[in-house]
């Protein structure tokens, strides 16, 4: 199973709904947790199936703020228990584990530092005993070491201390990560130059004795000021399984190859088709298209797999580069 944790920064425009389905075909998460979706809750749920899942819970924005949604793929069992506009707890069955369930809490941190202890209380009434394997994710909005920034003014110790106390006494652990150090900037150059590492994982002894083969990664996202953590709970560090499908790309309206070659491939069909003639002329249909966007636009997800490279690639050269 794998799991995604992602500050999205809005998904109303086009180009954040574009960034979010390229992210999920890449990677292929089961279930998906998103913070700052500034939908509602109606414009979330339509958005699932775009986004290829076929759960989803969304709490509405308040204005142009906030926002949450858990989406979650169909072969999950997750049952959702609460919620609000900060947080969703859920309980996923596996019948692998000796418990034959594992407990979720997706976290979005009150940004402002006033607000902040409610987001420790909540952890707080959430947790649960040793004994039940329970993960806590999200953007906690707040770092847990005072290493954990870089540049600006340094985090008050006591707001630090009330984190950790948090930790401590839900008996929590952070599970680490590979990647980049910093999950947050606020893309200022030079000296004005602001990152933290405000997105992580944290889980209870018992989740850890169920996963211990389980590893997060710090991703690639360039539409955001939060990079998504991606949660692989089994397989081999950076084994990937992807979501493959063909995808009719919005670049392809108004250009006339493409509505000649839709029109000449339907164009076959006389008379209504049945069931397996329309889904042969669907593959077909996209086939053509394939072929012709890569002869006339060449391979754009060649391209684009080569600037997420890129990006990576300097994301590798900071010296903040973490590992476990």
């Amino acid at each position: 199973m794998k799991i995604c944790s992602w500050n999205a920064r809005g998904l109303g425009n086009p180009c954040g709904i574009r960034t979010l389905c390229d992210l999920i075909q890449r990677e292929g998460p089961d279930v998906l947790f998103l913070q700052e979706t500034r939908l509602s809750t109606r414009e979330m749920e339509s958005c699932k199936y775009k986004l290829g899942f076929q759960n989803c819970l969304g709490i509405s924005s308040q204005g142009r703020k906030g926002g949450i949604a858990l989406l979650w793929d169909a072969e999950i069992d997750l049952s959702v228990i609460n919620y609000s506009s900060n947080h969703v707890d859920a309980i996923i069955k596996d019948s692998c584990l000796r418990q034959g369930h594992w407990f979720l809490t997706a976290i979005y941190g009150f940004p402002e530092t006033h607000l902040r202890h409610h987001s420790w209380n909540l952890i707080k009434s959430l947790c649960r005993d040793n004994d039940k394997p329970w993960l806590v994710l999200g953007d906690f909005n707040k770092i847990l070491h005072a290493h954990e920034k870089s540049g600006g003014n340094p985090r008050p110790e006591r707001q630090l201390r009330d984190f950790r106390e948090v930790v401590d006494v839900c008996r929590l652990r952070d599970l680490g990560y590979l990647g980049p150090k910093f999950t947050w900037s606020n893309r200022r150059a030079g000296d004005k130059c602001i990152r933290e590492r405000l997105d992580r994982c944290l889980v209870n002894s018992e989740w850890w004795a169920s996963f211990p083969r389980a590893h997060v990664t710090h991703g690639v996202a360039a539409y955001s000021d939060h990079l998504p953590i991606w949660l692989n709970l089994e397989g081999e560090v950076g084994s990937h399984f992807v979501k493959k499908s063909f995808k009719f790309e919005a670049m392809w309206v108004g250009e006339a190859e493409c509505e000649d070659i839709i029109k000449g491939v339907w164009g076959r069909s006389e008379g209504p088709a049945t069931m397996n003639e329309a889904l042969g002329l669907i593959k077909e249909c996209g086939n053509q298209l394939q072929g012709w966007n890569k002869k006339s636009f060449g391979n754009v997800q060649a391209k684009l797999n080569n600037a997420q490279k890129f990006l990576h690639n300097l994301q590798e050269r900071d010296p903040g580069y973490g590992s476990y």
